[in-house]
């Protein structure tokens, strides 16, 4: 989720969605879009399935792996984002600038862990020159979800609209792949605006859902405001105002942006079960 503290420029759509083009291979190619995790995986040997939508998680063959400290879990989805980094890069951007013990400790707890769980040939934390990577014997498989797929179905939003990315960690480097993420989550919001119709519940959501993905826009919140008064949904029209007060004075707004969530999961659930 984007900072509260310093609201950002207003976005240039046309401008954004000439970015996302640009830069989505890339990023697919770092975060591998996969697909999500199935609740019962049939791995590969070496691999790991890790959940980054929401708190993340990481499974081998079904089981969820322990870390001793958050930073060694971070660490290894710094490696995941970043395959090649050196112990400076590391220092700066997980502990921020702090001994290089730290450095040195999550390494060998990292490769501890991999090494309890795969018979690899090598450590599962190399080091060639003065970068480290993830041995490439281990395969990755993370829960990111098809941007391009559709925002909304006739039972539930696709799940990266209701979490965030890396959720409970708070290094620069994972604000920098929120920001990218909710760039592109944005521009598909966008896009199904254009095409949605008319004054309905599901444009409702849709509209529920860019203002979570950036409260400080204020044409969202003011849709929002609109549709729920003129379609009866008073307690969204609260929330909505309550979110509005709170920009107005400053203070924490992520309380009501997770109960805007969930009022917009609530609202297309009640739309697909109304009667025809």
């Amino acid at each position: 989720m984007l900072s509260e503290k310093s609201p950002p420029p207003s976005l240039d759509f046309e401008r954004l969605q000439a970015w996302t083009h640009t830069h989505l291979a890339s990023i697919q190619a770092t975060i591998h879009l996969m697909g999500p995790l199935s609740a019962s995986p049939s791995p590969t040997p070496a691999t790991l399935h890790i959940k980054i939508l929401g708190a993340p998680e990481v499974f081998c063959q079904g089981q969820k792996v322990d870390f001793p400290y958050q930073k060694v879990l971070e660490l290894l989805l710094y490696l995941i984002h970043h395959p090649a980094a050196t112990r400076e890069q590391l220092l700066s951007d997980l502990w921020d600038g702090k001994t290089a013990d730290s450095v040195y400790t999550a390494i060998r707890q990292l490769r501890k862990i991999l090494r309890d769980l795969f018979p690899l040939t090598e450590e599962g934390v190399v080091k060639k020159g003065r970068h480290y990577s993830l041995s490439s014997q281990i395969q990755v498989v993370l829960d990111s979800h098809d941007l391009d797929g559709p925002v909304l179905t006739t039972q539930q939003i696709a799940p990266q609209y209701l979490c965030d990315l890396m959720d409970g960690l708070d290094s620069a480097w994972i604000e920098e792949q929120r920001l990218i993420f909710n760039r592109l989550l944005l521009t598909r919001l966008v896009q199904e605006l254009q095409v949605s119709q008319g004054r309905t519940d599901r444009t409702l959501v849709l509209h529920l859902l860019r203002v979570t993905q950036d409260v400080f826009e204020p044409d969202p919140l003011q849709m929002v405001l609109r549709l729920s008064r003129e379609l009866g949904h008073g307690g969204i029209h609260r929330t909505a105002q309550m979110l509005q007060h709170a920009l107005t004075e400053g203070s924490c707004t992520r309380f009501y942006v997770l109960q805007l969530r969930e009022q917009a999961a609530k609202l297309l659930e009640q739309e697909r079960l109304a009667p025809a």
